[in-house]
């Protein structure tokens, strides 16, 4: 998912800049303001509420519904970056918010299931290097999307010295990579969750072999 929407967020401001709006940097800098602003509050507002919902349903569906968010988001985010309704961007925005927010919530819960795992198999609580190798390939995935974007930039053939007179192909193309790229990403998360073995039952299990060894303990 962070790769996937890392190898083309850069593109969001850009797509305002030089469709929406022509290449008049200013009026663009004001949307993507806007709308940064909107995603903070309702990302924030999304955590308690993803919280929540997760407890009810388990983590595993709320993270399957907040990645179908983030597909639909995504895919919408053609018809959203709209010529003739530029204030629609704001609603891609709060789209993207709940899953941005709950995503991270959910991932970080999981962690500590997949240390109880380990505690029953192996007797030993490693939260330490579950949580140094889960950080490193974070951030490993943030430096390739980052490295990768500049070239998928190039890639399209945008040059910033035209300024608002960018090929038509080019804005084709960001645009299309701005919404396929995280689908795509999706798709591949939502095949992995589904192999994903410690649901809401399995862990339940886990934690009552768990606390009945302490107990002995």
């Amino acid at each position: 998912m962070g790769l996937g929407g890392g190898m083309v967020q850069a593109m969001g401001p850009y797509i305002i800049y030089y469709h929406i709006y022509g290449g008049d940097t200013k009026a663009g800098q004001e949307l993507v303001a806007i709308g940064a602003n909107c995603f903070s509050i309702v990302a924030l507002l999304s955590i308690p509420l993803v919280t929540w919902l997760s407890t009810r349903m388990g983590k595993l569906h709320m993270l399957f519904y907040l990645i179908l968010l983030s597909m639909a988001a995504s895919a919408a985010s053609w018809f959203l970056y709209s010529k003739s309704w530029p204030y629609l961007v704001v609603v891609a925005y709060v789209l993207n918010a709940p899953q941005a927010a709950g995503f991270w919530v959910l991932t970080t819960s999981m962690k500590a299931d997949i240390c109880d795992d380990d505690e029953l198999r192996n007797g030993l609580r490693r939260e330490g290097m579950f949580g140094s190798i889960g950080n490193w390939i974070v951030k490993l995935t943030f430096s390739c999307s980052y490295f990768l974007s500049g070239l998928i930039l190039e890639g399209t053939g945008f040059n910033a010295e035209l300024q608002g007179h960018q090929a038509p192909g080019t804005i084709v193309w960001m645009r299309a990579l701005y919404a396929i790229v995280p689908v795509v990403s999706a798709v591949a998360a939502l095949i992995l969750l589904a192999k994903y073995p410690l649901n809401g039952q399995r862990m339940a299990s886990i934690r009552e072999q768990l606390e009945s060894r302490r107990s002995g303990v």
